[in-house]
């Protein structure tokens, strides 16, 4: 029995590394595929041309750096659960402070993300007046908005 243990122990922690690497996977490839769409209709919509090559490079870059804004804005959100006893970081719902918390956790997020897309629209020759409006629009339609919803309603 001590035998058939040891073995389910040492199985479990692969079982568990493929479970979570496929569910980031997923993840990740639908939060390329939404700025994928939404970098395509906005520029469209502002009728700007670009390669194939450039349109590619921009939408990977968008979608690393939206990545990266919202990583740093989920550790935000975790060091503040570290320091205040008061932030829940699994029900954003059980008091005050958790939901403004999540509220700014979000709010980084966006304005992160804002700053970055900006700069990337600018370095591919998009006008400033563009580049601003785009980076709005992609950085609020993109933003994490599954932080405000209580981890404890998934599972």
């Amino acid at each position: 029995m001590a035998e058939n243990q040891i073995k389910f122990q040492s199985i479990l922690p692969i079982w568990m590394l493929l479970y979570f690497s496929h569910f980031i996977l997923l993840f990740l490839t639908l939060t390329l595929l939404i700025d994928t769409i939404l970098i395509y209709l906005l520029l469209k919509y502002f009728q700007i041309k670009m390669k194939s090559e450039v349109f590619i490079r921009t939408i990977v870059m968008a979608w690393i750096l939206g990545f990266s804004a919202e990583i740093i804005s989920l550790i935000f959100l975790q060091l503040m659960g570290i320091f205040f006893k008061e932030v829940d970081c699994y029900n954003i719902y059980s008091n005050g402070i958790s939901v403004s918390t999540h509220l700014a956790t979000v709010v980084i997020s966006i304005v992160l993300t804002f700053f970055l897309t900006r700069f990337l629209f600018l370095k591919v020759a998009i006008s400033r007046s563009n580049a601003f409006i785009m980076a709005i629009i992609l950085s609020i339609l993109s933003a994490p908005w599954l932080f405000i919803v209580p981890t404890n309603t998934l599972y």
